[in-house]
């Protein structure tokens, strides 16, 4: 199962990224041009949000092929700092479980039944039946399409420019 970071941990792993992409910024500034370096970085970014959305996919696809299938009703709703996610309650084997899925509140009302996958070995890892198939999907397909007009504004801009990579001239500071 995945462990949980601390907020330390977090906070320790985005200022070690953002030193990072500081650095890579700077490098590519110096051996590029500005534009170039922002070109790169966002394309970076798009590039993360899909890997990100895409491997967030992965398990959904995976219930919806291997897992099985039990009744659900929407118990309540929780709030997070980023989103208002509805509480799905299932029983399995007498034990019940929560499965949370970010909604739009007008249309969900609580007492409501979802058909709920959840793995056979880990009852508490679930998704509700194809509406987290087809966010999840969604979600992905937007964030390649995003990473890829970066990519390919950034090759046409690179392509187009009048930059000429000299060695000599890199370190001229004059």
């Amino acid at each position: 199962m995945k462990r949980k970071l601390t907020l330390l941990q977090r906070l320790i792993r985005a200022v070690l990224i953002g030193i990072a992409l500081g650095l890579l910024f700077l490098l590519l500034w110096f051996v590029f041009d500005v534009f170039i370096a922002i070109a790169v970085l966002i394309n970076g970014a798009a590039l993360a949000a899909a890997t990100a959305s895409v491997r967030a996919v992965i398990p959904v696809v995976r219930l919806h092929r291997t897992g099985l299938r039990t009744e659900g009703v929407m118990t309540g709703t929780t709030v997070s700092a980023r989103q208002v996610s509805a509480v799905i309650r299932y029983s399995v084997d007498g034990k019940d479980h929560d499965c949370e899925l970010g909604y739009n509140r007008m249309f969900w009302k609580e007492g409501r039944t979802f058909t709920v996958l959840y793995d056979p070995e880990c009852p508490e890892r679930s998704c509700i039946y194809k509406k987290s198939l087809y966010y999840g999907i969604e979600g992905a397909a937007v964030f390649c399409v995003i990473a890829a007009v970066a990519l390919i504004a950034t090759l046409l801009m690179f392509l187009t420019s009048s930059y000429t990579f000299d060695p000599a001239s890199m370190f001229d500071f004059a």
